[in-house]
């Protein structure tokens, strides 16, 4: 469950099937994408990360959207950083889209914990939070926030350019509750509010889509080996 695109006050329910798995401690893909860890030392890790995203259509809100246009299909890839100390964890992503998508380059900043708070199925039940913030460039604020409407529409907005900068900043929580040996349910809620020149883009204000960007979802996930 989540907004129809970034910015969006129209909230979006689906259920879609995912594959996740890992190769020894360096390899992992699932949702997310994939995350390859190329350094481990102490608390410190960092790698390689990948991830797709599929855009956004103008048929995701045609009165918000008229006249935007579609963003392609972004291949982001980049790398990570993350600490930790004790339960707490540093993280710190950057990515670039490297095809016909946005063709921009996003920074998150996070800090969070998961700690353990009882047992069942001799497993720990763990509750995680975190909080984080984006930073985008131009390319991908002008992308997914700058409007380039027609003059001659009877609706139009007037062009808007958008610097880089904060996009977003949010706080998340998960609970990761075992059920058997393999079979595991995660629930996951997050709440960001777009900042500065992505809260007053003509897609944001004055109604016509939220600042208050809020996800939740449930994943249940079995474990084949």
């Amino acid at each position: 469950m989540g907004p129809a695109y970034t910015g969006s006050k129209t909230t979006r329910v689906s259920a879609v099937p995912a594959v996740s798995g890992s190769y020894g401690q360096s390899v992992e893909f699932g949702y997310q994408g994939l995350r390859i860890t190329l350094l481990r030392t102490g608390g410190l890790t960092a790698g390689a990360v990948a991830q797709i995203d599929l855009g956004r259509r103008e048929s995701d809100d045609r009165k918000a959207l008229h006249g935007l246009g579609n963003i392609g299909t972004s291949v982001d890839l980049g790398g990570f950083v993350r600490y930790e100390i004790g339960d707490i964890y540093l993280g710190s992503v950057q990515m670039k889209d490297v095809a016909d998508g946005d063709k921009g380059v996003v920074g998150t900043l996070s800090a969070g914990t998961a700690v353990p708070i009882a047992f069942t199925a001799g497993r720990p039940i763990l509750l995680g939070t975190e909080i984080s913030t984006r930073i985008a460039d131009s390319q991908y604020m002008e992308a997914h926030f700058a409007s380039r409407r027609p003059s001659r529409s009877a609706q139009a907005a007037p062009l808007s350019t958008h610097a880089g900068g904060v996009e977003q900043a949010g706080l998340s929580a998960s609970l990761i509750y075992p059920i058997t040996g393999r079979l595991t349910l995660t629930a996951l809620a997050g709440f960001d509010r777009l900042l500065d020149d992505a809260a007053r883009s003509p897609i944001v204000a004055h109604k016509v889509g939220s600042a208050n960007q809020v996800t939740g979802g449930l994943l249940l996930t079995y474990q084949l080996y």
